[in-house]
């Protein structure tokens, strides 16, 4: 039996023994679904609105055909997984409002999507996470908010994000008062910011890591925090990762600065930074603390930047060379422990 009818046998037989309103495990979305059906694999729907009333808190929503699958927002106010099966286009847009807004205390996975606006809908937010429950967003791509953000991160949680494409966005990641943010093994090209985290509201905190991530000619700064809230801090981690520009003026690989009242941390472990206006800057209040180690800053027209009262540290295992000026202000020379 062919493979698909199957599994629409099992799904029909396991409809049998539901109650007539009960929600499912798997909700399934197809090219010729239609939302007044139960979302079952013999009888999908065509929405994601459908699937998600029809999905059990903790269930699954499957995108079986290339197709977009909303008309408008979608609002995610359980926990969840999203996913097109492998070999299918499963897509989300942001029409007349963001693409997806996230708004639960639970868990969220989008999986295989892609995630862009519809034509004049380009100033609006991909995912948009508002919510305080965790999200992991893995092998999407999430492109073309050219004058909005490709993932929009507030309030207390934890969000990884592994294997995705940030492209053409206005800012790539946004990671505003709260989120804890882990990136790996992804890529964000030809964004006018990258990935940035900010803690603006008073005593809140936020934290950035990336692991294995390629920036590739973003127009402005690649990877940043600020924290300028009274009582704020903010912490960045780069590690492993490659920073690209193309000399042009503005582009920053690295960006790290702390009010008087605030506090932020970087380090930046393992990573080549080339091609920028300034590789690694350090700026604001004595608070702001970087600390730079088995790296290689090469080819760019400032290597090390230190400004204002901040600190930069650069260990003796760093390869800093062939920059136009290779340090600026007072870069501290420091050992690895």
């Amino acid at each position: 039996m062919h493979a698909r009818r199957f599994l629409a046998a099992l799904a029909a037989l396991a409809a049998l023994a539901l109650p007539a309103q009960a929600q499912i495990f798997r909700a399934y979305l197809t090219l010729d679904g239609s939302d007044s059906n139960p979302c079952t694999l013999s009888l999908p729907c065509r929405l994601l609105p459908a699937a998600l009333t029809a999905v059990a808190d903790g269930g699954e929503i499957w995108m079986l055909d290339s197709a977009n699958y909303n008309t408008g927002p979608v609002t995610v106010s359980k926990s969840v997984t999203l996913l097109a099966v492998p070999g299918a286009l499963g897509s989300v847009v942001a029409l007349g409002g963001d693409a997806l807004v996230i708004s639960t205390t639970g868990a969220v996975t989008l999986r295989n999507l892609n995630i862009l606006p519809f034509p004049a809908n380009a100033n609006r937010k991909g995912v948009n996470k508002n919510g305080a429950g965790s999200l992991t967003i893995q092998d999407c791509n999430i492109v073309g908010f050219s004058a909005g953000m490709g993932a929009y991160l507030t309030g207390t949680n934890d969000v990884t994000v592994t294997r995705t494409v940030f492209r053409g966005n206005g800012l790539g990641v946004a990671a505003i008062d709260g989120p804890i943010v882990g990136i790996s093994d992804s890529l964000f090209a030809n964004n006018g910011q990258g990935a940035y985290g900010a803690a603006n509201s008073a005593s809140s905190y936020v934290r950035l890591s990336l692991n294995r991530v390629v920036a590739r000619n973003n127009s402005s700064i690649a990877v940043g925090v600020d924290s300028q809230g009274t009582g704020t801090s903010a912490y960045l981690d780069v590690s492993e990762s490659r920073i690209e520009g193309s000399l042009g003026a503005g582009t920053t690989g690295v960006q790290v600065y702390a009010a008087a009242t605030a506090t932020a941390f970087a380090s930046v472990n393992s990573t080549v930074v080339s091609g920028t206006e300034s590789a690694v800057v350090s700026t604001g209040a004595a608070t702001t603390k970087v600390f730079v180690s088995g790296s290689t800053i090469n080819g760019n027209f400032n290597g090390l930047a230190q400004y204002d009262p901040s600190i930069l540290e650069s260990a003796g295992n760093n390869n800093v060379r062939n920059n136009t000026n290779n340090t600026v202000g007072t870069v501290t020379n420091v050992g690895t422990m």
